[in-house]
């Protein structure tokens, strides 16, 4: 799987469903590796999942799929400590 700007990542464990772990890590260009572990803790629905990223930094992601007919759009909000962060449309 291909990350941010030369980052790349692989998947230990990927159990998509409300209270499932996904846990990864990513591999900067510069050599760090960043182990990541999230809970899936809403019911997973085809169009909203909610995560918990449980290692620092910790937050709550929302994510927002739409599906349109002519080509598919998501909507991403990201969550810090219960503030908003930021939204990409």
């Amino acid at each position: 799987m291909v990350g941010t700007r030369g980052f790349t990542s692989t998947f230990q464990k990927f159990d998509m469903k409300q209270d499932g772990t996904w846990q990864f890590i990513m591999y900067a260009p510069n050599g760090g590796d960043y182990s990541n572990t999230n809970v899936f803790v809403e019911d997973v629905k085809p169009e909203w999942i909610v995560i918990k990223h449980t290692v620092f930094p910790h937050f709550l992601a929302g994510v927002n799929f739409e599906n349109r007919l002519v080509r598919p759009n998501s909507l991403i909000a990201q969550f810090l400590k219960k503030r908003p962060l930021y939204s990409i449309r």
